[in-house]
């Protein structure tokens, strides 16, 4: 009796602990957000019930880790066999620049034509590649992945995008609209907004939208381009790039063509990825690196040539692309050097990447920029990134955690329920 009261106090006093936190934590940004902070027992009582459900699911997962749990869950399996270091540098460099071009765009209409606004101009172009970035490292990861079948695949990889867009699309509409969208009655409108990515707060979630559907098609690019040999990658990089360049530039001079191929789209560029991962680059590397040469000079000669120079270099054009791939190349050449190790700091920003990326729009605008009055890029950056990562941590490893551990065992309940009708073949 009393080994199994010592055995709950820890996770109840973690429970009353992470309540009480949490209650607090989200009353703070309520009200950071616009809202007024009011203690009622029902907001604490709702959740006290899911911190509940939090503690009683990592107490079950903390038996199958071996070593500490809580390093675990900030910085994942770090020694974990054929974990790729370098790979989580990037998605780190990746995450710091998208907040970097947010800061700046917020600071850039604001600027008088001129060198400034020039310079703002060049580094929004530079931390642009986030975009790519964040699209060639999933089609590396997941392209070079091991076998599995259509339904582990979709189980493991299409859930853990699709349940943390979910998470924080709900918290996003509950800082801003109140409780009510919780009622029955908004559920379509709410999930209609969600599949349009018409909601002003979420703009930048059509990045994780574009992953999210490269998962459902990722198993079939997968046998393609592991039947391919070095010579026709090459090639096939070289088509997407040519097909990126005609249905960007044609289109400025005039020429529209009848139909597009997914050549031209960001499909193609998750099979980049896979090709700056795969590659030799004894052969190919220094290709690489002249062609992210050569782009960041166009780029420059684009940003001080023209007014606005967006679509000639921005997001899917070539120089993006090339500049991007120059990146991984060169992250990738100096992996067993220079990134074979990666500080703690850094191990759980690029474990909670994905997140960090969900919600920095929120806090870099609602949170630093509008809250706290911060409006110089130097403190934007740093601040938005810290309070990202810190949100991340919490809301991952409570709300959406439990959201996963629900949802996965909703998907096993018919195979539990079919073993239990049919009897144990083992007895």
């Amino acid at each position: 009796m009393r080994e199994n009261v010592k055995k709950w106090i820890c996770p109840a006093a973690v429970w009353a602990a992470l309540s009480v936190c949490l209650y607090l934590f989200f009353g703070l940004l309520w009200n950071l957000s616009g809202g007024s902070l009011v203690f009622g027992w029902k907001r604490f009582l709702a959740i006290a019930a899911v911190a509940a459900m939090a503690v009683a699911f990592h107490v079950r997962a903390a038996q199958k880790v071996s070593g500490s749990y809580v390093k675990y869950l900030l910085a994942g399996e770090t020694r974990k066999a054929g974990r790729v270091v370098y790979m989580d540098y990037l998605r780190v460099l990746a995450t710091v620049l998208v907040i970097a071009l947010h800061s700046v765009q917020a600071l850039y209409d604001s600027l008088p034509p001129g060198p400034g606004r020039k310079a703002h101009g060049m580094v929004s172009a530079l931390c642009m590649v986030c975009n790519p970035l964040f699209i060639m490292l999933s089609g590396a990861l997941i392209l070079n992945g091991k076998e599995e079948s259509l339904a582990v695949f979709y189980k493991k990889r299409v859930l853990r995008v699709l349940l943390p867009m979910a998470a924080y699309y709900v918290f996003l509409c509950f800082i801003v609209r109140g409780t009510g969208i919780f009622l029955p009655s908004n559920w379509l409108s709410i999930f209609r907004e969600f599949a349009g990515n018409a909601f002003d707060f979420t703009p930048h979630f059509w990045l994780a939208f574009v992953i999210l559907f490269f998962y459902i098609s990722a198993p079939f690019f997968r046998v393609m381009v592991k039947n391919m040999d070095d010579a026709l990658k090459i090639r096939m990089a070289a088509v997407i790039l040519i097909a990126h360049g005609v249905f960007l530039y044609l289109p400025m001079a005039g020429i529209h063509l009848a139909a597009g191929t997914w050549l031209s789209g960001w499909e193609s560029v998750f099979i980049l990825g896979y090709f700056c991962a795969t590659l030799p680059l004894e052969k190919y590397g220094r290709w690489a690196e002249a062609g992210a040469a050569a782009s960041l000079a166009y780029m420059a000669y684009a940003v001080a040539a023209y007014e606005d120079p967006g679509a000639l270099i921005y997001n899917n054009a070539p120089p993006m692309l090339l500049l991007t791939c120059g990146i991984f190349v060169f992250f990738r050449k100096h992996g067993d050097k220079w990134f074979s190790r990666i500080p703690a700091v850094l191990s759980v920003a690029a474990k909670y990447s994905f997140s960090v990326l969900l919600i920095h729009w929120f806090v870099l605008h609602t949170i630093v920029h509008q809250a706290l009055g911060v409006n110089r890029a130097v403190l934007l950056i740093p601040l938005t990134l810290l309070f990202s990562l810190v949100f991340a941590v919490v809301y991952d490893n409570v709300f959406v955690f439990c959201l996963d551990r629900i949802v996965v065992w909703l998907l096993e309940l018919p195979g539990r329920i079919r073993h239990r009708s049919g009897g144990d073949p083992g007895k």
